[in-house]
């Protein structure tokens, strides 16, 4: 009987080794070629300015972060699984390289022909490199961001006020794009709306909404006002492994 629980034992830190170096193995895997412009805020699923507000059953996998406001409403029923920095040190330094990566991204030069103010993103196919709407950007249906078989290239979307998403639209990504390398810089506040897939990095200047039952594999941050979600699933650009959807 003894030597049975042995065996199985040895059978069971065997196995968690294993597994734990898959995880390991998993994690160097999701985040090699990622760009780090967010540095310390790449950690927050969400991060708002002003607020939190979180209507059902919303999954953060990742933390949460508020800075200067002070208010997060929502969980639960919402659920964050790192932790939750409101009005705390870590909150503001996350806020303050969320800035400076809005400055970085939206300081970028772009070519005149990459101008696409007017167009609608929907049905796009885009290459490596930034373009710019000097008013409002709509997405409807689907945008793939293609990297060419480079998992380090880079996508910037900026725009001068809002960005849109109609419902079910999909931010797709093709030939090793990662998410952690597409953002949409947006000039004032973005609005995902419902069932959408957007695998990006979200930085609006004013306020971020993201409708029911939308899933981003990214960061959704609003600098100086406030994050609203509804029954969503967020997964930050840091979480790696097994544990949660891959979007």
């Amino acid at each position: 009987m003894a030597q049975s629980m042995l065996v199985v034992l040895c059978a069971v830190l065997a196995l968690n080794g294993v597994v734990g170096r898959q995880l390991r193995a998993d994690t160097v895997t999701c985040t090699t070629g990622c760009s780090n412009y967010l540095q310390s805020a790449a950690q927050f699923g969400v991060l708002g300015g002003q607020m939190v507000q979180n209507v059902g059953a919303t999954t953060i996998y990742g933390s949460l972060a508020v800075f200067p406001g002070d208010q997060a409403s929502g969980f639960p029923p919402g659920n964050v699984t790192g932790t939750q920095h409101i009005y705390d040190p870590v909150a503001s330094q996350a806020h303050d390289d969320a800035i400076t990566a809005y400055n970085t991204l939206a300081g970028m030069v772009y070519n005149g022909t990459d101008d696409f103010t007017g167009q609608d993103l929907g049905r796009m196919v885009l290459t490596p490199g930034k373009y710019f709407w000097s008013s409002g950007a709509q997405l409807t249906g689907n945008v793939t961001f293609d990297a060419q078989g480079n998992s380090s290239a880079i996508f910037v979307i900026q725009t001068g006020s809002t960005f849109v998403t109609s419902d079910y639209a999909q931010v797709k990504l093709a030939n090793g794009a990662k998410s952690c390398n597409v953002y949409f810089v947006v000039g004032s506040s973005a609005t995902l709306s419902q069932h959408s897939v957007i695998r990006a990095i979200v930085i609006a200047s004013a306020s971020v909404t993201v409708e029911n039952n939308v899933v981003v594999r990214g960061n959704v941050v609003a600098l100086h006002a406030s994050v609203t979600l509804k029954a969503n699933t967020i997964v930050a650009s840091t979480v790696c492994g097994s544990h949660h959807p891959t979007a």
